[in-house]
């Protein structure tokens, strides 16, 4: 038994109940596999309430093996549920991923842009004291020719 258990503990929760759900069935399988029929002679020299217990016993197999049945739809569908949560998990890790890069990308868009306007605000600025200094020197000269003119 404490081998059994070692050998379950790295296993997932749901493969611990998947594997205690195959032993059940197993064990059931093996129960159902017993001799447990009567002979047609042997059933009618039953009394009637060894005949309905030996029915009940039958009915009990029947929903059983019905039960077994449903166990494994149930069994095959909480295995396609995860798969499928398994596969949306990815799909989503994969959307992440394509946003981040996305973000990365129009973060450093965004961040040449305002180097680029940075730029052009200093280059208009050169230009526009380089204007001024034009401006302010032809003002100058012709202060300089007005008063030249005066004299």
């Amino acid at each position: 038994m404490l081998e059994l258990v070692s050998l379950l503990r790295p296993l997932a929760t749901w493969q611990v109940l998947l594997a205690v759900c195959l032993l059940d069935m197993a064990l059931i399988a093996m129960r159902l596999s017993w001799p447990a029929d009567l002979n047609a002679e042997r059933l009618h020299s039953l009394d009637h309430h060894q005949q309905q217990q030996h029915q009940e016993r039958l009915q009990r197999r029947l929903k059983l093996i019905e039960l077994l049945s449903r166990q494994a739809e149930l069994t095959q569908e909480v295995q396609n549920s995860r798969l499928e949560l398994e596969a949306s998990r990815r799909q989503l890790e994969g959307l992440m991923a394509a946003d981040a890069a996305r973000d990365l990308a129009e973060s450093e868009q965004l961040r040449l842009l305002a180097e680029g306007v940075e730029d052009l605000e200093q280059s208009v600025a050169q230009l526009v004291a380089a204007r001024a200094e034009k401006v302010k020197a032809r003002g100058s000269r012709m202060n300089d020719t007005q008063s030249d003119s005066t004299t």
